[in-house]
């Protein structure tokens, strides 16, 4: 829809609604229905093998249960002034649900990918990984010619939105399904879970059990995702990158000059692009950020006839703690970038 707004401004909004029909999965029908369930803060069911051991890979493609879908509001602002600046922005809130992120060119790749609470054969509708809730994109661009012989042209772009997603689960499937890794329960009190003394691979001492207990539960606390799941699974895709913002600038300058009897035009232009232009402010500015540990957690104890106390083990963030969850990016995301043009156009 368009619309004209007072001023000169025009204004649009958008809307997209996507709906699968008949979402498609992939079931190891060589797996036997779970048999175990443990008696413990997370009861979720454990699988009991295989039905033949020289079949343990019999991939079905039917369809789900459940479909997925994804829809999209944007609006837009718009004007155009007469003194040769063009300015736009526009919002977009956008929300998706699927089965899998479309991973996997075979029935077992497939299969295997996508993190779940309650195994592969129970795969889950959550967020779709490659759709972000927000994004907020300004441009301003001015362009003037002046004295016959000269044109200045300056355009801004912002792009700011979160970067990602991704999801917090143990070091490997914890169901006994042989497939892809787990979602972690997220316990609701900090002595809730019991651990387990170990080295991790990087330290030259022990990591207690005691210290682990504190720091995931600090972990937890000052994870703005985290803290609001206690007492239930994490879901897959569901942490969002922090908002990021960036700024490109773009300048050229153009030298006209003419020939021949039409006195045909000529422009020499010399232009410069900064990609990442606050960062050439600021150091601090326009940087990107990452997940360091996403497997947060190993595990023990969940097998079949196994004990109803797993123990776990807090992940380290290689040779230090790990306290936060994001960390600067160290590369070309987060550094501002220069490029020189040199065109002639006739």
């Amino acid at each position: 829809v368009d619309v004209r707004l007072p001023w000169g401004i025009k204004g649009t909004l958008e809307g997209v609604l996507n709906y699968d029909i008949n979402s498609t999965v992939v079931k190891n029908l060589g797996l036997k229905d779970p048999t175990w369930t443990l008696n413990s803060v997370d009861n979720r069911p454990i699988y009991g093998g295989t039905y033949d051991n020289a079949l343990t890979a019999a991939y079905m493609i039917t369809n789900g249960e459940r479909n997925g879908w994804y829809y999209a509001l944007t609006a837009k602002l718009s004007k155009t002034f007469d003194w040769g600046l063009d300015f736009t922005a526009s919002y977009t809130y956008a929300d998706a649900r699927n089965i899998f992120d479309g991973a996997g060119d075979q029935p077992y790749s497939t299969w295997n990918v996508p993190y779940t609470v309650y195994g592969n054969n129970s795969q889950e509708l959550s967020y779709a990984g490659y759709v972000m809730p927000h994004r907020l994109m300004i441009s301003a661009s001015y362009s003037k010619d002046y004295a016959k012989f000269f044109g200045t042209s300056v355009s801004l772009f912002y792009n700011g939105g979160p970067q990602g997603r991704t999801s917090y689960v143990y070091t490997s499937s914890i169901v006994g399904d042989g497939g892809a890794k787990n979602l972690i329960y997220v316990p609701k009190a900090a002595d809730e879970l019991t651990f387990t003394d170990y080295k991790p691979e990087k330290w030259d001492r022990i990591y207690t059990a005691e210290e682990q207990a504190a720091d995931f539960w600090n972990y937890i606390n000052q994870d703005k995702y985290l803290s609001s799941r206690k007492g239930q699974y994490a879901e897959r895709n569901g942490v969002v990158y922090p908002w990021i913002n960036s700024i490109d600038l773009k300048f050229n300058q153009n030298f006209y000059f003419y020939t021949g009897a039409n006195s045909h035009k000529h422009t020499l232009q010399v232009g410069v692009d900064i990609l990442n232009f606050a960062n050439l402010l600021n150091k601090n500015w326009g940087s990107s950020y990452y997940v360091p540990v996403t497997a947060l957690l190993s595990a023990s104890g969940y097998k079949v006839n196994g004990t109803d106390n797993p123990t776990y083990q807090f992940q380290a963030n290689g040779t230090e703690k790990l306290t936060s969850t994001y960390t600067r990016s160290i590369g070309f995301s987060s550094t501002w970038q220069m490029q020189l043009n040199l065109r002639y156009i006739f």
